[in-house]
């Protein structure tokens, strides 16, 4: 017989596929592209064969889009009643069965003993090409003994792995992909996987554990990073044996919260890998992690490229992400996003080459400190940024910041456009009055549009956050801010689990009514149900204190700057703070009107702050930042944030 058969079949056809494969122990692995159909023709052959007599079984070893069973693991099923029914699961906790082909293939070897001697079909991940795809399949033929390969491929096209199917002892078949199959979407894809955890999740409880005294396995994220372990699928083990998979729903005080189905109460370990439950509620493969917070012992490194365009410092509070654009050492420039609400902030305009044009198209608020070059340099890229047809950007900073805008502005040559210039509406603030005007490009000078009073340092209010700004001495004046977002709304995932619905915009959508006191407006539900805002609220929403971030930088070290920021952090969740010099240097600090580490930690002790970030170090310290993080713990004992490259050890 030869190996790679002459005959042609179709997915739309199958009863010859049957005739040929169909035995009391044949063992099919069902092999093409991501959406070629082998979930619908697994499916088909399942009701073909159990139609003959035959108690079939597929095994799902697809764990990003599998076609029955739990995501993230290797699913057996029985075919039952026209559909498969999942008999036995063993975790991966990763949907990316390219990167972890090797503890795929362990756990398919490990529950195809599960299958005996029945016919047993194999739907495998749509890898096709490269290394991965090669090693994968190979490693599939092996482990579980197939003896039949159905490739889905156009009838013109190549062969896929054509020289590992060739070197492998097993019969070829080619198979038409059906007419009836559509590729799905990424979205499409989430969206299923995603339906099909939470109905795992489906009355699930939640379980505690002391998380130092579990052991853990696979590639999970440091212990000292709770914010990178929210969301985490992961496989409660019990002496090296998983016993069932879980989320992980909260990480504090020592203790870590799993919500995972009832009769698993006591495990000693965990497997965590890469598949966790995004802020949006979808189950996807977790971004690299690559910087971290940490306390007094250590830290997790990082480190970026300018060219790569990405932070070397992310902070997460609530809804709430702030980035730290150019590192510690850099200019100063943050940028904070708050999600699902379209809003982009700056807090001050440094060198803006590793900010992205997309984001700089989305900004809607600047917060500059003040004027000297590495705070204001950025702009020139902003300006560029926002040609075009967008709305008036925000631009916040002390007394002289219109003229500053305006004389950059003007120092562009406007005789080629064929539409408005782009538009800055610059807030002018002193310590008590606001001053706001027009600056546009193509229009030589600013336009006068408001005067109004400050009050209790509230610049800025909308539904989602509350901007507050306070004037320090520089020798120049210069502005501090405080970001505070509106009380925290966060979802009750085992109500969400308990009505039946999945994660979704609607849940943002929900949120916003909420913020906005339409609590009499109507939510429109995945199911098709229309809902009260008031009533998903009181089901749906749990309701967390309000956050606050501040922004203070280059100002000197003296009684009224203390006093004043002090009084402005108080209570502040995250605060970044500068702290250019260590106290060796002291004289210079002074001299130059800025902060040193010791008096950084000082007032961040005294304003009781959640975290604390040090930044805009000397560039003496360039390399090794060491010395001052010693110096800032040395009188803060709190939560420091680290930037990149700032590897430590106490």
């Amino acid at each position: 017989m030869e190996k790679f058969e002459s005959a042609f079949f179709s997915a739309d056809d199958l009863e010859p596929i049957a005739e040929k494969i169909g035995s009391s122990s044949c063992r099919v692995l069902l092999f093409g592209d991501m959406g070629a159909g082998k979930s619908f023709l697994a499916r088909e052959l399942g009701r073909i064969l159990s139609g003959q007599g035959m108690p079939c079984l597929c095994l799902g070893a697809d764990p990003g889009s599998p076609g029955f069973g739990v995501p993230g693991a290797v699913n057996l099923g029985r075919w039952e009643n026209s559909r498969w029914h999942r008999e036995a699961l063993v975790p991966v906790c990763s949907l990316d069965a390219g990167r972890f082909r090797l503890p795929l293939v362990q756990a398919v070897a490990w529950i195809a003993g599960d299958a005996g001697k029945n016919p047993l079909l194999v739907d495998t991940p749509g890898l096709t090409r490269g290394i991965a795809a090669a090693e994968l399949l190979t490693g599939l033929i092996h482990a579980l003994g197939i003896q039949t390969v159905l490739v889905l491929c156009k009838k013109d096209a190549a062969l896929p792995c054509f020289q590992e199917l060739a070197s492998t002892p097993v019969r070829v078949f080619r198979v038409e992909p059906s007419q009836k199959v559509g590729r799905p979407g990424k979205k499409a894809r989430m969206i299923a996987r995603t339906r099909l955890w939470d109905g795992y999740l489906d009355g699930a409880k939640t379980l505690e554990a002391a998380f130092e005294s579990l052991t853990l396995t696979g590639t999970p994220p440091p212990r000292d990073v709770p914010d990178a372990w929210l969301g985490r699928q992961v496989a409660l083990m019990q002496k090296n044996v998983p016993v069932a998979m879980g989320e992980v729903v909260a990480l504090d005080r020592g203790k870590i919260k799993i919500l995972a189905p009832g009769g698993a109460a006591f495990f000693d370990g965990l497997m965590v890998r890469d598949a966790c439950r995004t802020r949006a509620g979808f189950l996807q493969t977790a971004k690299p992690l690559r910087t971290g917070i940490t306390g007094r012992t250590g830290v997790l490194q990082g480190k970026n490229s300018a060219k790569e365009k990405t932070p070397d410092l992310v902070i997460h509070m609530g809804d709430l992400c702030a980035c730290l654009m150019n590192g510690v050492a850099g200019d100063p420039l943050v940028h904070v996003r708050i999600m699902n609400q379209k809003l982009s902030l700056l807090l001050d305009l440094g060198d803006g080459q590793r900010l992205p044009g997309k984001l700089a198209h989305q900004v809607t608020n600047v917060f500059i400190s003040h004027a000297h070059m590495d705070h204001i340099s950025g702009f020139f890229p902003l300006l560029r940024a926002r040609m075009g047809d967008l709305p008036a950007c925000n631009i916040f900073g002390p007394p002289g910041i219109t003229a500053n805008i305006q004389g950059m502005v003007n120092g562009v040559l406007w005789d080629r456009l064929e539409s408005p210039g782009p538009e800055f509406r610059v807030h002018e603030l002193d310590t008590d009055a606001m001053i706001v005007s027009r600056v546009q490009g193509g229009k030589p000078w600013p336009k006068l549009i408001a005067k109004a009073k400050i009050q209790d340092n509230l610049i800025l209010e909308s539904g989602v956050f509350k901007a507050r700004a306070i004037q320090l001495d520089h020798g120049t004046p210069v502005m501090a801010y405080r970001i505070e977002l509106a009380p925290g709304l966060n979802i009750n995932k085992t109500a969400l689990v308990r009505m039946g619905l999945p994660a979704g915009p609607w849940l943002g959508r929900l949120k916003n009514a909420i913020a906005s006191g339409r609590l009499d407006a109507r939510i429109l539900l995945p199911d098709g149900r229309s809902i009260c805002v008031e009533t998903l609220a009181e089901t749906l929403i749990r309701v967390g204190p309000a956050q606050a971030l501040v922004y203070a930088t280059d100002f000197a070290n003296t009684p009224s700057n203390r006093e004043r920021l002090i009084r402005f952090a108080q209570n502040a969740h995250t605060f970044f703070c500068e702290a250019a010099f260590t106290r060796a240097h002291e004289a210079r600090a002074t001299a130059s009107g800025h902060l040193t580490a010791d008096a950084c930690g000082e007032i961040a002790k005294a304003a009781n702050v959640g975290q604390l970030v040090p930044f805009h170090f000397s560039k003496r310290y360039d390399g090794d930042p060491g010395p001052i993080y010693q110096e800032v713990q040395s009188v803060f004992a709190g939560k420091v944030v680290y930037g990149s490259g700032s590897l430590l050890s106490f």
